[in-house]
């Protein structure tokens, strides 16, 4: 009997210490879990700050108020107020920074899985319907015998007089691999039916190049993807083939796409190895020093770069290494200022924040966001003519100078901004010889 006392007291004893051991062992997974919350979610360690807290009750007080006390009540229900104070907060912190609701980032969220199929043309507005002024090479358009200067008068029976470029594009744009009909109207007044298939439609980065009589080298990237770098030197080695002595690199309105692309390119211009633009966000992981992989000679001739409005992200940040290297001159217009990365949240109630989580720094250090980069010579541009000068250009590319102006109902401007390009690139080949 007493043996059977002492064992269940030893039982009892060693029973208590297994639950006092689980009880540790379950409160150090709650405290490490928390850590680890705190660690790799950073927003959550603002449970722990005051000054949080403090906010909270500020920005709650005020939508109180709000909701209890302003004239029209449609307007101030919570849900209403909660979203006006969250948009006005991101788009205060700058431009690129956006809260979609819950619709809006469902909506947001098929847009960048969403592919989009065309025709390969590039269209304007005109009085007879949309005037095509570019046809792309080995494009469905291409294929059926669409001609720049053609007009299309309706597709999949909707008249598109009257219709900006926008609304067209909706209409003839579509699914892939399925048909648009078109009613077209050619440059000798005649009429026509087509049906054009529609395709995912990949134009080229580099959309021309030439070789002048006094061998001035000229070359438009108008953006960057996974095949610019290869593009742009087979453009190149044409161009040293035709002995140029002086090169002008075009991105206005190259609004960028991806940057690993416009630091390759750098590359063709830059010493080896040499800095194109450094990445910094708040935490560690998000620091970045960005130069071209490939280790070449670089191109040494005099080089002037072709910048406006339009020219953003990697085209600026590409401009701008070049300019702060000293190894080229940038004429035109102040660029957009597209200098910073932009993350997705997706909240708890399924809508969702754009935030911008890292900004570019160029060589010396300074930053395009929001500023764009300056050119060394302006020459400005207005909206309407630098609209007018991308639609004749691209019809000459086929028509001659009278069909050209006949279509488009004004006489053919000059490229003050590529006129001035060719005098600063050919003036510094002088001051070099």
């Amino acid at each position: 009997m007493m043996y059977r006392v002492k064992l269940k007291r030893v039982l009892q004893g060693e029973s208590c210490s297994w639950i006092r051991l689980s009880a540790y062992a379950l409160l150090g997974w709650v405290i490490a879990s928390i850590g680890l919350q705190l660690y790799f979610n950073p927003s959550s360690r603002s449970w722990l700050d005051p000054q949080y807290w403090t906010a909270l009750k500020k920005v709650g007080e005020s939508m109180r108020l709000a909701e209890a006390n302003y004239y029209d009540s449609n307007k101030s229900s919570f849900k209403k107020l909660s979203k006006l104070a969250i948009s006005g907060m991101t788009q205060s912190l700058d431009r690129h920074s956006a809260y979609y609701d819950s619709s809006e980032f469902h909506h947001f969220e098929e847009n960048m899985h969403m592919r989009y199929a065309g025709i390969g043309i590039k269209i304007r507005s005109g009085e007879e319907g949309i005037l095509i002024t570019r046809v792309f090479k080995n494009s469905p358009a291409n294929e059926v015998g669409l001609l720049a200067g053609d007009h299309i008068l309706e597709a999949d029976n909707h008249l598109l007089t009257g219709l900006n470029i926008d609304e067209a594009g909706e209409i003839i744009r579509g699914e892939p691999d399925t048909l648009v009909s078109l009613k077209i109207r050619g440059l000798d007044g005649r009429d026509r039916l087509c049906s054009v298939l529609r395709k995912k439609i990949e134009l080229s980065s580099v959309d021309k190049w030439w070789v002048d009589k006094n061998k001035t080298a000229y070359l438009k990237v108008s953006q960057f993807t996974q095949r610019t770098q290869i593009e742009v030197e087979e453009a190149l080695q044409s161009i040293q083939a035709l002995g140029a002595s002086c090169l002008i690199l075009d991105l206005r309105d190259n609004g960028g796409g991806l940057l690993d692309s416009a630091v390759e390119v750098a590359g063709y211009f830059l010493n080896p190895r040499e800095t194109v633009v450094s990445l910094r966000g708040r935490s560690p992981d998000k620091n970045r020093i960005h130069k071209p992989s490939s280790v070449r000679d670089p191109l040494g001739i005099p080089m002037v770069v072709l910048i406006n409005q339009g020219s953003a992200s990697g085209a600026e940040l590409l401009a701008g290494a070049l300019s702060k290297h000293g190894r080229a001159k940038l004429v035109g217009e102040t660029s957009y200022g597209k200098g910073s990365v932009q993350s997705i949240y997706q909240m708890s109630d399924d809508s969702g924040l754009r935030l911008t989580t890292a900004k570019y720094y160029l060589p010396d250090d300074s930053t395009i966001h929001e500023k764009g980069i300056d050119p060394d010579y302006l020459v400005e541009c207005s909206d309407e003519d630098a609209a007018k000068l991308s639609t004749q250009n691209d019809l000459l590319r086929t028509l001659d100078k009278n069909q050209t102006e006949s279509l488009l109902g004004f006489a053919l401007l000059a490229d003050k901004q590529l006129h001035k390009a060719i005098e600063v690139v050919r003036g510094s080949l002088i001051k070099e010889n």
